[in-house]
């Protein structure tokens, strides 16, 4: 994952994020951003959208472990409401992912995303990807680059 602008994050309260939004904020444009939008950001969770339209490249019935790379971007997110002094994230390790449903369609998916520790150097976070019913969780460690 790379850059996240987190000077725009800091610049206005955050309430909801649509698409345009995001795509100040994540340096993922077109297909490569597979967040739609963000509905609730506290600072243990966040909450966000994809219409999975990411996976029509894919097939009608898409592996739906490929839907980490939304909760990554959502992550990348919510670690850039932490913090004034980041400059940019990066996933360096996925762990304990669990799939659900091994395929999915492009329909709507919501993800949650929960920190469960952060220090100087990054955060980890736990995840949840839903349609109708769960499709994947698993934890996400990101090294967090500091101004």
């Amino acid at each position: 994952m790379s850059g996240v602008n987190f000077q725009l994050l800091f610049s206005r309260q955050i309430n909801l994020l649509n698409r345009v939004d995001l795509e100040q904020l994540l340096p993922h444009r077109g297909a490569a951003l597979w967040l739609d939008s963000v509905s609730h950001i506290e600072s243990t969770q966040i909450i966000g959208q994809t219409t999975a339209n990411c996976l029509a490249m894919y097939g009608q019935y898409s592996p739906s472990y490929l839907l980490y790379e939304a909760a990554a971007q959502l992550c990348a997110v919510h670690g850039a409401s932490q913090s004034s002094q980041a400059k940019q994230a990066y996933v360096v390790k996925i762990q304990k992912l669990k799939v659900y449903q091994a395929t999915t369609s492009a329909t709507p998916a919501t993800l949650h995303c929960q920190l469960l520790n952060q220090n100087g150097f990054g955060a980890q976070y736990q995840f949840e990807v839903t349609q109708d019913q769960c499709l994947i969780t698993g934890k996400l460690l990101m090294v967090i680059e500091h101004a």
